[in-house]
């Protein structure tokens, strides 16, 4: 299973498209130039992390970078033939965003599940009175702490199951920040 920090650098990384998208759709030059450096950098993400769709992503950059204009008769005007550059650059960056999506989306179902799970699981703990005592202790403490609970063991194995080792524990930090915060 991916892990949801990859998931996540891809989640911030896209962030950053609000403000290509934008410049997009108000300026009027170096339009496929920064939708090119944006793609290149989403590329060179995909490949660090060794994603299956890199090479669709690295397929939308060269359509941006060998975009040629249509020279129908009723393009030829220069105001049309911008809003329809500007169009398909913005389907260009859509297409990338849905790439992505479609590849993490059951990966973040499963860790939406697991997340739901683990508030839950540190709920509870945190009512039995095993978080008050760790609130200075590191994660696997805590961890080490449930594993000896017989309630809740067998809901953090679930938990493993279903988003695997590092996802759960990374989770699993964060509900019980948020249980201690309430």
């Amino acid at each position: 299973m991916l892990s949801i920090l990859v998931i996540e650098e891809f989640e911030n990384y896209f962030a950053g498209m609000i403000p290509v998208a934008e410049y997009i759709a108000k300026e009027h030059y170096m339009l496929e130039e920064k939708a090119g450096e944006y793609m290149a950098g989403l590329v060179g993400l995909s490949e660090k992390f060794h994603m299956p769709f890199a090479p669709d992503i690295a397929v939308i950059k060269g359509k941006i970078q060998n975009y040629v204009p249509d020279l129908h008769e009723e393009v030829r005007n220069g105001r049309y033939e911008k809003k329809i550059k500007r169009q398909y650059l913005l389907d260009c960056l859509s297409e990338a965003k849905a790439c992505t999506d479609d590849y993490f989306a059951k990966t973040r179902q499963l860790l939406d599940e697991s997340s739901i799970l683990l508030r839950k699981i540190a709920a509870v703990a945190a009512a039995k009175g095993l978080l008050e005592k760790q609130q200075t202790a590191d994660i696997d403490d805590i961890i080490l702490h449930m594993k000896q609970d017989a309630e809740l063991m067998p809901a953090l194995t679930s938990a493993i199951g279903t988003a695997g080792y590092l996802n759960m524990k990374c989770l699993l930090e964060r509900a019980v920040s948020e249980v201690l915060e309430e």
